[in-house]
């Protein structure tokens, strides 16, 4: 990520205060490219995800981009140790607020 793109920045730091407030909560940054679920991922134990990944407008190897958006989804765990997509989303930098309302009311009604 990209800390000098304010929005995609705001959203780290608004995130992570939320996760600070509930213990059982785990916020990490991946690389979807390669091997994690989004850029930022909030995990409720091994159980179920809320995976965020963002939307940029220049390829990922460019220093320069720029975060345009965002993708969401959350996911659980099934029987079988996969992961299943419950719900998604999407948000562009002037609807940030709404990624927000969506992963912190994920937060506080867990059913997983």
């Amino acid at each position: 990520m990209n800390t000098t793109d304010i929005p995609a920045y705001a959203l780290l730091v608004q995130l992570s205060a939320a996760v600070d407030r509930a213990p059982w909560l785990e916020l990490r940054e991946e690389e979807p490219e390669v091997f994690g679920a989004g850029h930022i991922v909030v995990y409720a134990g091994d159980l179920c995800r809320f995976a965020i990944t963002e939307h940029c407008d220049r390829p990922s190897d460019d220093p320069d981009r720029d975060v345009i958006g965002w993708q969401w989804q959350t996911a659980e765990r099934t029987p079988g140790n996969a992961w299943r997509t419950t719900t998604t989303g999407h948000a562009d930098t002037e609807h940030i607020r709404d990624l927000l309302t969506a992963a912190t009311e994920w937060m506080s009604v867990l059913y997983c």
